[in-house]
C-alpha cells in the first residue's frame, strides 16, 4: 500500500478520532463521578452537622456544649478524617479524633450550610461543612 493510500489516511483518521472521543469520555466521566462523590459526602456531613448543632447548649461561660455524641467510631479515632467542631463565645467542643487540633472554619454568610475544601489538621486537605454562623 502507498504511504498516501485513502485508506492509510482513513484508518489513521478512525483511529485518531476514536482514541479523541474515549480520551472526552474519561475526562467527562471522571468530573461526573468527582461532583458525585463530593455531593453524596456533602449530604451525608450536612446530616451528622445538622443532629450535631440540634444538641448544642452554651453554659454560664458560653462555651458549647453537645448532649449528644455523634455515635459514629471514626469521631473517636484520632486523625481518621472525621472531625466536628463547634464554636462558641465561650469556646470549643470538638470530636476526640482532632486531639489537640483545631479546624479553620472558612468564613461563610448566609443561614445554609455551605461547603469547603481546606487545609485540615494532621496536614491533609479537608472537605467541610459548615453553617452560616460559623466563623474562623
Amino acid at each position: 500500500m502507498r504511504r498516501s493510500s485513502l485508506r492509510l489516511r482513513l484508518l489513521g483518521g478512525a483511529a485518531v478520532a476514536v482514541f479523541a472521543a474515549l480520551a472526552l469520555c474519561w475526562a467527562g466521566l471522571s468530573w461526573l463521578f468527582h461532583r458525585h462523590v463530593e455531593e453524596r459526602e456533602a449530604v451525608a456531613l450536612t446530616h451528622v452537622a445538622e443532629r450535631l448543632a440540634a444538641d448544642v447548649s452554651l453554659d454560664a461561660g458560653g462555651k458549647p456544649l453537645i448532649a449528644t455524641l455523634p455515635a459514629d467510631p471514626r469521631f473517636d479515632t484520632l486523625a481518621s478524617g472525621y472531625y466536628w467542631q463547634v464554636t462558641g463565645p465561650g469556646g470549643t467542643a470538638q470530636s476526640a479524633s482532632l486531639w489537640d487540633q483545631n479546624l479553620t472554619v472558612p468564613q461563610v454568610g448566609g443561614d445554609r450550610w455551605s461547603r469547603a475544601t481546606t487545609a485540615g489538621p494532621f496536614g491533609h486537605s479537608l472537605f467541610m461543612v459548615a453553617h452560616g454562623s460559623a466563623g474562623p
